[in-house]
């Protein structure tokens, strides 16, 4: 069987559990080599995801058969997502954003010169492309047909990693305040609760079929849910790992990623309803106006280029994984040690795989879902 070294890895936990009466379940996974560095995978349509490889200045759009094309020299690219008319969206981690348009293959940039580190992504239903700051104090709205910019501040700042739109909501994550904030774009209102406990970092974001929002906390070591209608934050505690760093919610739980301090890292299944979850009721405020201002006078000039493509098909290795914990509504992979040892970072759920980059190896990894989700039992050999 490959991946011995895993497998004697996990042999006792896997012996121990079995003992105990838990349930162990292996999953057959493929993987192919992605090199640069992986950092958002996002969903599209028809079983397709959008990687943005940051050191290596690409947006990566690949099909759920595996062909892809490659959108090259887009440097410090981001979080890379396409819209409702499959145009791909993105930021360069500076003060630039951008548009591929799929249709005629050029790529369009714009600059905004007050922007320090423009970091996540996220489309309203009015059309506005909304973008965050990861180290700034605004938030932007972005019209692609009068090319306005409407400038939001929040109180003492955004300072937001990623961001998502959710029926008539975006949802923000401030890491510097520990504080989560529901902006209202239509009303010009936001409302924001205060994280309990000192050192948050909330980082991956996603919203449930409930409407609550849930983050994956990497300064606080959990997963966390905040019902806004009840003001009830519940966390969660991940049985192995240490720091959770981005998420996608589905039907059977949250699907999480984990940076274990340079031994590979962890990749993992939360099942709330199995879970043991830890409830805290938080004050939550009343709305207010935001500030904010729109012009179509402070965007520095656009730009126009075609985009430079390649395309090919990603060559797929089989491997197995068999978790290091599968107790508790708790089910976690671990994947082997890279040179680089930031282990799984990006995550995304495309409908028929879940998607996964490995930084560390350079790797992408999909497996089945859903009734494709192929589970096996470890078969126990005799000495």
């Amino acid at each position: 069987m490959r991946n011995v070294a895993m497998l004697l890895a996990v042999g006792l936990a896997l012996a121990l559990a079995l003992v105990a009466g838990v349930s162990v379940r292996g999953m057959e996974a493929e993987e192919a080599d992605l090199p640069g560095t992986t950092y958002e995978i996002n969903r599209g349509s028809n079983g397709a995801i959008f990687v943005s490889n940051y050191s290596a200045g690409e947006i990566w759009h690949i099909a759920a058969s595996g062909t892809y094309t490659v959108y090259e020299d887009v440097w410090g690219v981001r979080d890379a997502k396409p819209d409702a008319a499959g145009d791909i969206w993105f930021t360069d981690d500076t003060q630039s954003f951008g548009r591929v348009d799929v249709s005629s293959q050029t790529v369009s940039t714009w600059t905004l010169p007050e922007a320090q580190n423009l970091g996540g992504v996220a489309f309203d239903g009015e059309g506005h492309v909304w973008f965050s700051q990861w180290f700034g104090i605004d938030l932007y709205r972005f019209d692609p047909v009068s090319t306005q910019v409407c400038t939001y501040t929040l109180p003492m700042g955004s300072y937001s990693e990623y961001i998502v739109y959710d029926g008539a909501y975006l949802w923000v994550a401030n890491w510097f305040q520990g504080r989560i904030y529901r902006v209202d774009g239509v009303n010009e209102q936001f409302v924001y609760w205060d994280i309990v406990g000192d050192g948050a970092w909330p980082l991956g974001l996603g919203v449930d079929a409930e409407g609550a929002l849930w983050w994956a906390d990497s300064g606080l070591d959990r997963l966390a849910r905040l019902d806004p209608v009840t003001d009830v934050m519940t966390t969660y505690d991940p049985l192995e790992g240490t720091e959770p760093q981005m998420l996608t919610v589905r039907p059977e739980g949250v699907w999480y990623t984990e940076y274990t301090g340079g031994v590979g890292g962890t990749f993992g299944l939360l099942r709330p309803d199995q879970a043991a979850g830890v409830p805290t009721e938080l004050s939550g405020t009343s709305p207010a106006p935001v500030p904010h201002e729109c012009s179509t006078e402070g965007l520095g000039p656009g730009d126009v280029a075609a985009a430079v493509t390649r395309t090919g098909s990603l060559s797929w290795a089989t491997e197995e994984y068999l978790p290091v914990v599968d107790e508790n509504g708790w089910t976690v992979y671990q994947v082997p040690t890279g040179s680089a040892g930031d282990g799984p970072y990006g995550i995304a759920d495309s409908g028929r795989f879940l998607w996964i980059g490995d930084r560390g190896r350079e790797k992408l990894i999909r497996f089945a879902t859903s009734a494709e989700y192929r589970i096996f039992m470890p078969v126990m050999l005799k000495p």
